[in-house]
């Protein structure tokens, strides 16, 4: 199972990694579509209601944003995470920080 552990580890930390383009280096967005089967969805659980996206609802609009000059400077990174592993299924919950100019703006 640490085997697992660590195969998922490196599988969030490369999700994380795609939407950074710091210094002037390109999103490697399109990796996603190594990561997740072809009916993967990517749920985003802030706010009142989950956001629901299939693979390529949640990669265009990103990968505009961070390849047009809107988003720049973006990185984000996991703080927290919870990982359980059933038999042949694992679940990940994870939080994370992220920070950039958007539109001119710094955030955190």
């Amino acid at each position: 199972m640490d085997a697992d552990r660590t195969a998922i580890d490196a599988l969030v930390a490369t999700f994380f990694s795609a939407f950074t383009n710091t210094n002037g280096a390109a999103p490697t967005i399109r990796v996603l579509h190594d990561l997740f089967i072809p009916e993967g969805v990517i749920v985003k659980a802030v706010g009142a209601q989950p956001e629901f996206y299939s693979l390529r609802s949640f990669i265009e609009p990103r990968e505009r944003l961070l390849t047009d000059g809107t988003l720049t400077d973006f990185q984000e990174h996991e703080v927290h995470h919870r990982t359980t592993i059933t038999g042949n299924i694992a679940q990940r919950y994870s939080e994370y920080n992220k920070s950039g100019v958007l539109s001119g703006q710094r955030f955190e």
